[in-house]
């Protein structure tokens, strides 16, 4: 539901111009008028509340427009070449004490945006250094008698004075702004109109206060996350919003007593793979009693006004790859050591949490005894998930066959793990492992079971 705040506004004063003609027989006067009228609105619930658009519909009205003639005696036309507006904040002073005193009103619709049944393209400018903005349509705004047409903009109240709960707006012509004439175009003689002006007080609440959260994720993924507002008073109580990577919301809370609402923001779920950094502060004007964060998010306590921030960090945690090493076919007797070296590559991973350009690593792992493990350790995977790791044994003796292929394409995810092999061989024949052992037994099973039946 919408409802307007309409002050006492002034009505034209209409300017009479008469012409006499002196005929034979008689005196024939003749009076044009020229009258018109401006209201203001301002739309949507009261309060209005600093930092928020308050739309204002002014509506432009011509009334008696006519050059006195019969029967006919109101068929002119209006034409309205400008109008001003003026963001005053209290009757009986200008905007530059208001802006002296703190207070602060600025139009926010850009030109091209102005809307309203009027259907002119407005262009505005100031005048009086300032103090007073000027709508000039691309083409005049014509009204014929008692026809009114709208024009809407949005105001911003950015600042007001201590103690200030109404904020006072004029608008109107003066005679030079608008002009009469006949249906045919023909123009009414000069100083014919009237001027015409109105003013709004608009009821304004202080008790609004905004937290802007951004987002980042330091590796630049593209997926969601969830930002989470809960404050002790105040409404809304609760607010929840969706975020990707570089995106920002404005959370806003009204109607509550400064300095008894505490509220907390953070993210949940964190994303899987990541870990959350919060920062929280209070620029550029918001008060408190204590501004804070932690590791479960930004904390503010005894909020009383203006603007805070909470920027939400996610950055990748660092991976771990564990690389096993086993000996097979080793009997205790041999005469060389149980060590070796593997080198890996991981490709496509970040070396910082924070991110930066993705790489190839490479590295060596070393290994010594019969079973054996170390580690990948320093890298980030991509958020694309195409981060992996290769590991390779070069270099290893005659007598030892390396089997790597459960350390190829390994993804760089955490918990991965992955095994080496390396299997002796004695005097050119390879030492069965496990399963070599067991297929040998079921072989040698085999041919006693032949060898009984035969002879027996």
């Amino acid at each position: 539901m919408k409802r307007s705040f309409v002050s006492v506004f002034i009505k034209a004063c209409t300017v009479t111009l008469l012409f006499s003609v002196f005929l034979p027989t008689q005196l024939f006067a003749q009076v044009y008028v020229c009258n018109s009228d401006l209201t203001m609105n301002a739309l949507g619930e009261a309060p209005y509340y600093i930092n928020e658009p308050v739309t204002i519909q002014l509506t432009l009205e011509a009334q008696n427009v006519n050059d006195g003639a019969q029967p006919t005696p109101n068929d002119g036309v209006l034409n309205i070449l400008s109008f001003d507006y003026k963001p005053d904040c209290a009757e009986g002073t200008t905007f530059a004490d208001c802006s002296a005193g703190g207070n602060s009103v600025q139009i926010v619709t850009p030109d091209a945006n102005i809307g309203g049944s009027c259907g002119a393209n407005f262009s505005t400018a100031t005048s009086d250094g300032g103090l007073t903005y000027v709508f000039t349509p691309d083409s005049p705004i014509q009204l014929n008698p008692f026809e009114t047409c709208t024009v809407d903009f949005d105001i911003m109240v950015t600042g007001v004075a201590p103690g200030i709960t109404d904020i006072f707006e004029t608008s109107g012509w003066a005679e030079s702004q608008i002009a009469c004439e006949e249906q045919d175009g023909t123009p009414y003689p000069p100083l014919v109109a009237s001027a015409a002006a109105s003013s709004l007080v608009i009821p304004m609440s202080a008790q609004r206060v905004a937290f802007v959260v951004t987002k980042d994720f330091t590796d630049d993924n593209t997926g969601d996350a969830e930002v989470h507002i809960r404050c002790n008073a105040g409404l809304p109580l609760a607010q929840d919003f969706t975020l990707k990577d570089g995106g920002s919301v404005t959370f806003t809370v009204k109607d509550f007593n400064a300095g008894d609402m505490d509220c907390d923001i953070w993210e949940d779920p964190i994303p899987e793979g990541y870990s959350v950094n919060y920062l929280a502060g209070d620029d550029p004007d918001g008060v408190a009693d204590d501004v804070t964060e932690d590791n479960d998010g930004c904390i503010f306590e005894g909020v009383q006004s203006g603007t805070f921030t909470c920027d939400v960090s996610n950055e990748p945690e660092e991976v771990q790859i564990t690389v096993y090493k086993q000996w097979i076919g080793v009997t205790g007797d041999e005469t060389f050591e149980l060590v070796a070296d593997a080198d890996y590559t991981c490709y496509d991973v970040y070396t910082s949490a924070q991110g930066g350009s993705l790489e190839d690593v490479q590295g060596t792992l070393s290994f010594s005894g019969l079973v054996s493990e170390d580690y990948i350790t320093g890298i980030y995977p991509a958020a694309s998930g195409a981060s992996y790791c290769d590991v390779d044994e070069p270099d290893v003796p005659d007598f030892v066959d390396a089997d790597t292929s459960d350390c190829q394409d390994v993804p760089v995810e955490a918990g991965e793990s992955c095994t080496l092999y390396n299997t002796v061989f004695y005097e050119g024949i390879p030492t069965l492992g496990q399963y070599g052992k067991a297929l040998l037994v079921l072989l040698m099973l085999g041919a006693g079971l032949i060898t009984v039946r035969r002879f027996a």
